[in-house]
């Protein structure tokens, strides 16, 4: 599978980051210029303003990338990862298994479980993974590390030829997902933890 995709380290990342805040500088000078000519221009500067905010968010953003990896849990973008497993011929499902407590989840009544403090991890019953042993430990490392605000399974496998049949060699993976800035999807920015092969 092509890594090209991977962000084990920050390298990329400071790199992307680096631009960012070129560009935020950028669209700061061009408000302030403006600002300062006699002409008429509050249009421009609200443009330039909107985009240094823009630029803000996104640069909290990548910064929140780096603090992950740098904990040790490679940042992966999510559609070339689907895009890569899709080129071996595999077909992926992904399972949520875990994601934090907020209030906006819990009025949405996601849990069946009785309501506890925002903030804690709960799993979804529905999510019947089996964990072997050393994946457990490393998902309670994340999951202690607070770094994350879901955490899903991915599986993928090969098809089978017929459609009642239990698919073969099937590779999992674990990651902690969290979610990025004014996106609303439920679909956000991945860290690998594990992987391990379905036990036979």
């Amino acid at each position: 599978m092509n890594l090209d995709y991977w962000h084990e380290d920050t390298l990329r990342l400071d790199k992307r980051l680096a631009q960012l805040r070129d560009e935020r500088n950028a669209a700061e000078l061009e408000a302030e210029h403006a600002r300062s000519l006699h002409a008429d221009m509050g249009g421009p500067i609200a443009a330039a303003e909107a985009e240094v905010q823009h630029l803000l968010s996104a640069i909290s953003h990548v910064e929140r990338l780096i603090e992950r990896v740098k904990a040790g849990f490679p940042y992966l973008e999510r559609h070339e990862f689907e895009v890569a497993v899709d080129a071996c011929g595999q077909v992926s499902s992904w399972v949520l298994l875990s994601e934090v407590l907020t209030e906006k989840t819990e009025e949405a009544g996601t849990y069946a479980t009785n309501a506890t403090a925002p903030g804690i991890f709960l799993g979804h019953d529905d999510a019947v993974v089996r964990l072997p042993i050393e994946v457990q430990k490393r998902y309670d490392q994340a999951v202690s590390s607070r770094l994350f605000e879901k955490f899903e399974v991915c599986m993928c496998f090969e098809p089978p030829d017929e459609s009642d049949e239990i698919p073969e060699n099937t590779t999992y993976y674990l990651f902690g997902t969290i979610l990025p800035p004014d996106n609303h999807s439920d679909h956000g920015d991945i860290f690998f933890i594990a992987t391990w092969a379905a036990a036979t």
